[in-house]
């Protein structure tokens, strides 16, 4: 039987809309795919750099150690000097601030409401605070005119990878190590615990 130009039209449409679903879940497993294969690669990179960093420390020995400590001190030390200036040039800023607001409270402390108090002092703490800022500008002072420290050394994929499991080793043995002392606190309180409770029962009749 044949079919009408409508039924045509419908299967036709029908066709068009299955090819387009087709094509879109074709797309979407390719970008699937391609995800996962760079997600394989960078894991597959990764785990080789990591051996690395491990065949770094284990062949060169406390030479390796030595040196890989010395990349991450000195990016340490860099870090902790630009972290220093900043906080104290904030610390600066905000006291010199509550020093206008301390000396314009105390000049207004006639028209001041009970509510607030204690602004008898401000003009002492006015001052204290300014002494502090003046400190923390001379210091300001005084580091920006040091010689800017050289940027810390490059580090390789492996030495850091490296730097990381000595991060790691490190963690394992203060945590051993606090380990420790907590079981032998707690040894010596159990001790102790002891003793007083045999001292008091060789010093009474009944030892319950």
């Amino acid at each position: 039987m044949a079919l009408s130009q409508q039924e045509k039209n419908v299967r036709l449409e029908a066709e068009t809309w299955q090819d387009k679903m087709k094509a879109g879940l074709n797309q979407g497993l390719a970008l699937v795919q391609e995800h996962a294969q760079k997600g394989y690669e960078a894991t597959k990179e990764r785990v080789s750099t990591a051996r690395a960093g491990q065949e770094l420390l284990e062949k060169g020995g406390q030479a390796a150690e030595s040196c890989i400590r010395a990349k991450m001190l000195a990016k340490v030390a860099i870090g902790q000097s630009e972290d220093i200036y900043a906080r104290v040039k904030q610390a600066k800023e905000n006291l010199e601030e509550t020093v206008l607001y301390l000396r314009s409270a105390h000049q207004s402390a006639e028209n001041m409401p009970e509510g607030c108090g204690g602004v008898s002092s401000f003009h002492e703490l006015a001052e204290a605070y300014e002494a502090k800022a003046t400190l923390y500008k001379m210091l300001l002072e005084s580091l920006s005119d040091d010689e800017e420290l050289p940027k810390p050394p490059a580090m390789s994929p492996a030495e850091e990878d490296a730097a990381l499991l000595l991060q790691l080793k490190d963690g394992y043995k203060q945590t051993s190590r606090r380990v420790a002392e907590g079981a032998e606190l707690i040894r010596k309180n159990t001790v102790e615990t002891g003793n007083i409770l045999t001292s008091q029962c060789m010093g009474a009749s009944v030892c319950v």
